[in-house]
């Protein structure tokens, strides 16, 4: 009985996600389930997700006294899957400022004078109705410096 009442909550569950997702990208105009559509570098969501990869990187992965900036996002692409996933390409350059510097602070930091440029490939997780987002994935190459 409690698991055909636990079967019946998480089926709901998935329906609602599944209404949430499709409701959101009609509203949105986002695409639809499955496949990774372009989406331009300056739109919104764009420019938050690659924001969260580079606070993310600054704080798990550079080995740097000081963080990265996006000196720009080359390509964007975005999946809808249960939230949105995005495929991003993006320049970042070393700054002078604290790793721990975030948001709007981060992208005023002036860059080191010949400092370190990478090339990165971040793929971000979005579930914009459950608070939660993700880096699952990232590559760095170094360009310069």
């Amino acid at each position: 009985m409690v698991n055909m009442y636990l079967e019946r909550c998480f089926l709901a569950h998935i329906l609602l996600t599944y209404v949430t997702v499709v409701f959101y990208c009609c509203v949105f105009g986002e695409a639809v389930a499955g496949g990774r559509s372009s989406v331009p570098t300056n739109s919104a969501a764009v420019q938050q997700a690659a924001l969260f990869a580079v606070i993310e990187y600054n704080k798990v992965y550079s080995k740097q006294m000081t963080a990265f900036k996006i000196s720009s996002i080359i390509s964007a692409e975005s999946q809808v899957v249960a939230g949105f996933k995005y495929f991003l390409k993006v320049k970042l350059g070393l700054t002078r400022c604290s790793k721990n510097t975030t948001g709007a602070a981060l992208q005023s930091c002036p860059l080191k004078a010949h400092g370190m440029v990478l090339l990165c490939n971040f793929v971000v997780i979005e579930i914009p109705w459950e608070s939660v987002e993700l880096l699952v994935v990232n590559g760095c190459t170094k360009l310069s410096g």
